[in-house]
């Protein structure tokens, strides 16, 4: 190879790479730290920022985790349409815990397409930041229903 037109990084192999799931890694935080703050929402008044410790975070990402498989089964795929906000991380932990892929889907997304682009990729599920709860997606947004079968 000529100087400047590739590149390589020769792996380091110091350290093994360890085989764990997002899950695995909260728990394993929550274990080793649960009283350390984890989350903190970005708020411009400092008095009204709230916390999660570790211990928290993983109490409500497993009480989400729970709800998730009361409607979802492990694999299968969940759009999730919401700020940047403390739930969000909440969902995320949750979905992953539950093993259930999340999508998110761009707030920018038109209803009329909302449905189609949905449907077309196997979602059966969404989620609101107005409401933390997860419907089935044909309840939750009417207008976005699929044009094509699910």
């Amino acid at each position: 190879m000529r100087p400047g037109t590739g590149s390589h990084w020769a792996p380091d192999d110091h350290e093994a790479v360890l085989e764990q799931t997002v899950g695995d890694l909260l728990r394993r935080a929550a274990g080793e730290a649960p009283d350390v703050v984890a989350l903190v929402e970005g708020h411009p008044d400092p008095g009204l920022r709230r916390r999660w410790t570790y211990a928290e975070l993983l109490a409500e990402s497993e009480r989400g985790a729970r709800a998730l498989l009361g409607r979802f089964a492990p694999g299968e795929r969940v759009a999730a349409w919401a700020n940047n906000i403390p739930e969000w991380v909440l969902l995320e932990m949750a979905a992953a815990l539950a093993g259930i892929t999340l999508v998110t889907v761009n707030r920018r997304c038109a209803a009329a397409s909302c449905g189609t682009s949905w449907a077309s990729r196997g979602r059966r599920g969404s989620s609101s930041a107005r409401s933390t709860a997860v419907t089935p997606w044909p309840t939750r947004w009417p207008a976005c229903a699929p044009t094509s079968p699910t």
